[in-house]
């Protein structure tokens, strides 16, 4: 990017760029806008006389881990100590305790739903009595309909 020294405008918002702003973007002399927002961005913004002096804040707006001039947020170690893999860590941790707890749902609300039916002996027989007959009502239905449709053909 640095080696683009004739670059005037540069528009990278809300295309999930993430790290920190390259020093070389500084270096970059003829660059008139650049907007940088909605994306997450970390660390300071590099000091050089084309970022500190021409950009407005509402172009670095939506990175909640960028620091320094022109944003009024100060670089200080807890913030830009932000790093992506501990997001993906995050990440990953919140997609495995998804997955257990709708395995453990799923385990649960089987066992109590067919460990009643194993247990209980009279709770058995009336369940496949009601499947058994919502069956017969539905072939009943079945037959019906398609004697209808003879008839009335």
């Amino acid at each position: 990017m640095g080696s683009m020294q004739l670059l005037e405008s540069l528009d990278l918002r809300m295309n999930s760029l993430s790290g920190i702003i390259p020093q070389s973007l500084a270096n970059l002399n003829f660059l008139e806008t650049l907007n940088l927002s909605y994306n997450n961005l970390s660390g300071g913004i590099p000091t050089g006389n084309q970022l500190q002096a021409i950009f407005d804040p509402y172009e670095y707006m939506g990175n909640a881990y960028l620091c320094g001039s022109p944003l009024n947020k100060s670089c200080n170690t807890s913030e830009t100590s932000h790093n992506d893999t501990v997001e993906n860590n995050n990440n990953d941790l919140d997609e495995i305790l998804l997955y257990l707890i709708v395995v453990i749902g799923f385990g649960f609300g089987f066992w109590v739903f067919f460990g009643v039916l194993v247990l209980k002996r009279n709770w058995r027989y009336c369940f496949f009595q009601m499947v058994d007959n919502m069956f017969d009502r539905i072939y009943v239905f079945v037959i019906l309909y398609f004697a209808r449709l003879r008839r009335d053909a």
